[in-house]
């Protein structure tokens, strides 16, 4: 991962905490120095845990809530390896099934409209939505990597199309095919009415367990698989702001790797668990600021 500020916060009961600053990556730099070395001596959190320094070998890296996203990437959050602190946490943490590396896979995609109501909020009821037809090889198309070296968002290509019928159906407009390159021009009201995605990723344990830690909106999407993880990838995650112009940043581009790519944008505002300890993945919501 390429750092332009890493600074040690503090050391508490074998965790370390780090202050993160990072810098924008092209959109052809499609893995972070971690993700290439998971099955290498040279992982951090692996060579940490053979020494005995961590507890566990497991890092999570916590994004903060930006307004729009940015060319120059995220301007701050939390890395915390051997574990994770739910002192940030806003949700309870829910985790992903993975083949044992950061390899998610896709249950479901929903496309959310944005309230008709006055309120300044904008509050998006959950019964104003779509689901995205995702195809029947559902094998490869359902498989991403999350990885925060890559800034922006690449859904499987195979998803395009359902997903491209639906945004034109709710927005009145066609999804740009250049869409990380391509400017758009938006009203203040178009950008309030644009979908929140939500991205409904396959629990690390099938089924409805329907506990205190089952979030809502996980039974409300799915009543059978309420254990899954479900992401809010809002406008603000996707958009990036230039002058008077817009661009949407994720894309549905081939990247000839077999899978997507769940990029920092869609990390946003979470608290992300890699449990190499136990080949899965967490998420939690979070404001991911620092508590001295």
């Amino acid at each position: 991962m390429k750092i332009k500020k890493l600074e040690i916060l503090s050391k508490i009961n074998s965790r370390l905490y780090v202050n993160v600053r990072k810098q924008a990556y092209s959109e052809h730099n499609l893995r972070t120095e971690s993700w290439a070395s998971k099955k290498s001596d040279m992982h951090l959190p692996s060579v940490l845990r053979q020494t005995g320094k961590i507890p566990t070998d497991q890092f999570s890296l916590c994004l903060r809530d930006e307004r729009f996203t940015s060319k120059e990437g995220y301007h701050a959050g939390l890395m915390t390896i051997g574990g994770v602190d739910p002192a940030y946490h806003t949700g309870p943490m829910k985790y992903a099934r993975t083949d044992g590396t950061y390899t998610v896979h896709i249950r479901s995609i929903y496309l959310q409209e944005a309230s008709q109501a006055l309120d300044a909020k904008k509050e998006r009821s959950l019964n104003d939505r779509r689901k995205v037809k995702i195809s029947a090889d559902y094998s490869s198309s359902g498989k991403h990597t999350v990885d925060s070296g890559t800034t922006i968002t690449y859904f499987s290509s195979s998803i395009a199309d359902g997903f491209k019928s639906e945004w034109k159906s709710m927005t009145g407009f066609d999804f740009p095919p250049n869409s990380e390159e391509e400017s758009i021009s938006l009203t203040k009201e178009q950008v309030s009415k644009l979908p929140t995605i939500l991205v409904q990723l396959e629990a690390a344990e099938e089924g409805c367990d329907d506990g205190p830690s089952t979030e809502p909106i996980a039974r409300k999407l799915d009543r059978a698989h309420c254990n899954d993880v479900v992401l809010s990838f809002p406008p603000s995650h996707y958009l990036y702001k230039e002058k008077d112009q817009y661009y949407i940043n994720m894309s549905f581009d081939e990247l000839g790797i077999g899978e997507g790519i769940l990029g920092a944008n869609i990390m946003q505002g979470h608290d992300v668990l890699f449990d190499g300890e136990n080949a899965r993945l967490g998420f939690a919501t979070s404001s991911c600021k620092y508590k001295a």
